[in-house]
């Protein structure tokens, strides 16, 4: 509708779909959802790049009885106008020297800690979850596949790409996920990293996790990014599903031996 919208804004601003600016809100997709079921609790949409379904999901969990939250994201979709038929956002992360070059051999490429890293691949999806009260799930019989415990929100206040070079802002969001859900970091023995297969940002992210949780080798820690590419704003709506499937399917990898040490860090083989 976007590239609708220009097309005919080239010829006259009374050719444009009325239906253009409504639809063009970032919440319209949850609204029509809440419409479709009746649903009349709050209904937001948060936007922050790679953490958007994260924040969804933590936000949500305090919100309300029952909440559907999560996220979806189509950035490889082309902007269609006459003069501009590419992807605004490949182009972008193409400038920005961000994805694989491994166009010719596929199956090499998006492979978080892998010591021949060289980016990551582009997706596109939507996941969803669907929160709510432990008593009030009891009650209506729902089936339980997991339990939120808890989470934090941090920033690096550093730059604008990259992560703060000691992974400050991501050790003190995982210290305080943790003081927040009562777990004891001795506990925890999987983690889903964010692990985009970039150079630069798989060893920031390994040096906060080693800080973090420390020795403890039976932390095993996947990307599913090496599966299904990097999501953006549906990664960890789509993550945080894969994690509470996560079963034994899980294959080694050529893994980045000169930064991993007391981690087994791992991911699956494309399939």
């Amino acid at each position: 509708m976007v590239s609708d919208n220009l097309e005919a804004l080239r010829t006259s601003y009374k050719k444009i779909n009325p239906f253009g600016v409504p639809f063009a809100t970032t919440n319209m997709g949850s609204a029509i959802l809440a419409m479709d079921l009746g649903w009349m609790g709050p209904n937001y949409s948060i936007s922050t790049a790679c953490a958007t379904s994260n924040f969804c999901i933590l936000n949500a969990a305090n919100d309300a009885d029952m909440m559907l939250c999560g996220g979806s994201d189509s950035m490889i979709v082309p902007i269609c106008t006459r003069n501009f038929p590419l992807s605004f956002c490949l182009g972008g992360f193409t400038a920005c020297r961000a994805l694989s070059q491994r166009n010719a051999d596929p199956t090499k490429a998006s492979r978080p800690c892998d010591i021949d890293r060289d980016g990551f691949v582009m997706g596109e999806g939507a996941g969803a979850l669907l929160l709510e009260e432990l008593e009030h799930a009891k009650r209506r019989g729902a089936n339980i596949y997991a339990e939120f415990l808890g989470g934090s929100i941090s920033c690096d206040s550093y730059h604008v790409t990259q992560p703060h070079p000691e992974g400050a802002g991501i050790t003190l969001c995982m210290e305080n996920a943790l003081a927040q859900s009562g777990v004891a970091r001795e506990d925890v023995n999987y983690i889903n990293a964010h692990a985009t297969s970039t150079k630069a940002e798989d060893v920031l992210e390994y040096h906060a996790l080693a800080r973090c949780f420390g020795q403890n080798p039976e932390l095993k820690v996947n990307s599913t990014k090496s599966m299904i590419g990097h999501l953006l704003g549906a990664a960890g709506a789509v993550e945080a599903v894969a994690t509470i499937q996560v079963n034994s399917t899980l294959a080694f990898a050529s893994c980045n031996y000169h930064i991993i040490q007391d981690m087994l860090i791992m991911y699956a083989h494309h399939t």
